[in-house]
């Protein structure tokens, strides 16, 4: 698996597919919570990047990397982008 990750498009690749389902499942959050639609994508964003980390922590055997830091850090973000986005289309619809 590690080397497969090594191939900088397919890194890419899960880079961006794993920030889309962050949006989306801020956005989803947001549509079920309909009160606090912010906070609670953001909690989900948490939530999930702590889930992210334990998985690489487990697969790997060692800790996380700054890059694995980094694209968890901006899942709450992307997370929250999400809530933004159904808050809007909420508004608009």
């Amino acid at each position: 698996m590690q080397s497969a990750l090594s191939i900088q498009p397919l890194h890419a690749l899960l880079t961006v597919v794993g920030l889309l389902c962050s949006v989306a499942g801020g956005y989803l959050t947001a549509y079920v919570a309909k009160t606090a639609v912010l906070r609670n994508a953001a909690v989900m964003g948490t939530c999930s990047g702590i889930v992210g980390l334990l998985m690489a922590s487990v697969s790997i055997g060692s800790p996380p990397t700054w890059s694995q830091l980094t694209l968890t850090a901006t899942t709450v973000p992307a997370a929250m982008l999400g809530g933004l986005l159904c808050r809007l289309a909420l508004r608009l619809g």
